[in-house]
């Protein structure tokens, strides 16, 4: 008995094909945010944050897909990511538009109040500007949650 050697490795958990298709798709996605970085750094860094999560659910379903013994071809991990990708985007999207939505009214808002109450000389607005961000926040959160359970249940693929 060699104490040194290597253990077996089961036939069905070592699969060069799916291994090397998933590299495939990590050099792929690195390749494209490096291209837009030499034209556009900011718009690379945005693509950055957001295809980050997609690739994380990617390999997540990919890896109970794999668990339970269903393979999937390079084009299935394309699709997957894409639309990831698209869930990302329509959640950030709205959450930023929420955010500034309610920001400004909040902060609007509260400089109509200070001058409905007759507080007319109120010059220094950083109330409502914290009171707008305040609410902006949790209307945001708000929307977070509820898109990413809606577009994003938690399911076995």
């Amino acid at each position: 008995m060699n104490l040194f050697a290597s253990p077996a490795v089961p036939e069905q958990e070592f699969s060069t094909g799916q291994n090397l298709s998933s590299l495939l798709l990590l050099v792929a996605l690195a390749a494209i945010c490096l291209g837009i970085a030499a034209i556009a750094p900011g718009l690379a860094i945005v693509l950055a944050v957001l295809a980050v999560p997609a690739l994380i659910r990617t390999s997540g379903i990919l890896g109970r897909r794999q668990q339970r013994g269903v393979m999937s071809n390079f084009v299935e991990k394309i699709l997957l990511f894409v639309g990831s990708f698209g869930v990302i985007l329509v959640i950030v999207v709205s959450v930023v538009i929420t955010f500034f939505a309610i920001c400004f009214g909040g902060g609007l808002g509260t400089l109509s109040v200070f001058e409905f109450l007759g507080k007319s000389n109120f010059t220094d607005p950083g109330l409502a500007i914290l009171f707008g961000f305040v609410v902006g926040i949790a209307a945001s959160l708000w929307v977070l949650i509820k898109l990413a359970r809606r577009l994003w249940p938690y399911r076995e693929d």
